[in-house]
């Protein structure tokens, strides 16, 4: 487990937050495109061109390990969105 990875995820996941936008997975990875496209920021994972957009599987599997730890869950009462 990477857990400087996993902080910065958690800081994108709660600036999400902090800006009324929603925090699902796809969000979290366009956030972290946005933040690889403007280049300031050193992002932490390798993102993709993948189907519907921006996508890492490295993110993915991070998302895993920090829910399988308790960092980060599922909220189901979102109005069908994660």
């Amino acid at each position: 487990m990477n857990f400087k990875r996993h902080s910065f995820i958690l800081e994108v996941i709660e600036s999400l937050h902090l800006h009324g936008s929603r925090t699902g997975k796809t969000h979290v990875h366009k956030a972290l495109s946005l933040l690889n496209l403007v280049g300031d920021v050193d992002v932490p994972v390798r993102l993709v061109l993948y189907k519907h957009g921006p996508y890492s599987f490295e993110l993915e599997e991070e998302l895993e390990q920090m829910q399988s730890y308790g960092a980060i869950g599922i909220d189901t009462n979102t109005q069908g969105y994660g």
